[in-house]
């Protein structure tokens, strides 16, 4: 090896001379940085700020409910909020309102005394999968608790029970042999040692289900594929419309770049599709409804993504890459938008992807409507729109071999 690189004639300094082998070596380095810095952020403080998620809690027993109710309320690490009508409670809970509700129902107190209590949970499926695993623990950590509680009320009850009974008969109990009032000391600790501590039930109730893993990551996938596919389209368009000869107008290039914008946007949905139909994805929405959106939310990271190629030319390209990290921390597929440190839930709010999150949510879900995130995403295409025009009016060059 050491006699081939001798016979070329030159040396490895001569190969670090080369400012774009430097640039290959720090590259990676900061590329790292740049995911870390974007990411770790995010989840640092997410379990200090689940406190943010808010639970519903509907209570209808004016007995013993009331109490669990002032306990849940002290007990629960995240907020909690008192409703009156469970179904409209469930709808907030569709809308975004609520993680969940828990529902104790006018029986509560009355079942205790049967031996049958039973709490109700209601968790909300078509939610970031971080959220439907931490209801349903905190629901189980509900009914664990108060299970405990239950048990010894009924335990303590029994207890004095027992001895009022004791304290009427104590003449006859002074009158038994010694061991035979130790036997019944020990049969009568033996009853309340095995009293069933299980004595309520936990109904966690799974609104808008959707059995799978593979549903549940299907948001997040489905995102990820959609905006690395604009990427790569902004920049072989990027470089195809400077090679297009016999057009000197740069109005022309830039209205015939919208237009093939749009065909590839229609044409997008193919994709999804046909995966949702290979491998068996659940959609609730119609066919239509899904091809329409995801169209539109196509069209809208185009122009994104264009907008920075467009500007800052190929180098665009690393900006993409980091508002794509920003998007999906801060859009709600990973993480809740309730737990996000204030910079990331700011900036929620400016980005595409926080609505493409909502619509898909709704169509693969729960069937809500997808007006609001619609809507939000063609103000996108607008703004987007607006500041890619003002580029090329700027630019005179924008299409030049040269840009």
């Amino acid at each position: 090896m050491l006699d081939v690189l001798k016979k070329g004639g030159f040396t490895l300094l001569d190969v670090l001379k080369n400012k774009k082998v430097w640039i290959g070596i720090i590259m990676p380095i900061f590329i790292q940085l740049s995911i870390l810095f974007v990411l770790i952020p995010a989840f640092k403080d997410m379990d200090s700020n689940v406190k943010e998620l808010t639970v519903s809690v509907m209570n209808e027993d004016d007995n013993i409910g009331n109490q669990i109710a002032e306990e849940l309320e002290d007990i629960l690490p995240f907020q909690v909020v008192n409703t009156n009508d469970i179904e409209e409670a469930i709808t907030d809970m569709e809308d975004g309102e609520y993680e969940m509700v828990i529902h104790i129902p006018s029986n509560f107190s009355t079942n205790i005394e049967e031996g049958t209590p039973e709490l109700n949970y209601y968790i909300n499926q078509a939610v970031a999968p971080t959220i439907k695993s931490s209801m349903e623990q905190a629901a189980n950590e509900i009914t664990k608790n108060v299970n405990e509680n239950l048990f010894e009320n009924k335990k303590q009850i029994m207890q004095e029970t027992a001895s009022s009974q004791l304290q009427g008969n104590e003449n006859e109990i002074q009158n038994l042999p010694g061991d035979q009032t130790e036997e019944m000391n020990q049969m009568m600790g033996i009853i309340f040692d095995n009293l069933n501590v299980n004595t309520l039930k936990g109904n966690i109730n799974k609104i808008n289900n959707v059995e799978g893993m593979l549903n549940s990551i299907f948001p997040l996938t489905l995102f990820i594929s959609t905006f690395i596919s604009t990427i790569i389209m902004a920049v072989i368009h990027f470089q195809a419309f400077k090679e297009i000869r016999g057009i000197n107008n740069r109005w022309g290039l830039f209205a015939y770049h919208q237009i093939v914008n749009i065909i590839a946007a229609i044409l997008f949905p193919i994709a999804s599709l046909t995966i949702i139909s290979i491998f068996g994805v659940e959609i609730v929405s119609s066919t239509l409804t899904y091809w329409l959106f995801l169209s539109l939310a196509f069209w809208s990271f185009t122009l994104l993504t264009q907008m920075f190629v467009y500007i800052f030319g190929l180098a665009g390209e690393i900006f993409n890459a980091l508002f794509m990290l920003f998007q999906v921390v801060s859009c709600g597929i990973i993480i809740p938008i309730a737990t996000l440190p204030g910079f990331y839930k700011w900036i929620s709010n400016y980005l595409p992807a926080t609505y493409y999150s909502e619509g898909v949510y709704n169509l693969l879900f729960s069937g809500s409507s997808i007006k609001t995130p619609s809507l939000m995403l063609l103000v996108f295409i607008v703004v987007f729109l607006i500041i890619i025009t003002i580029v090329v009016a700027y630019r005179k060059n924008i299409f030049s071999k040269r840009m």
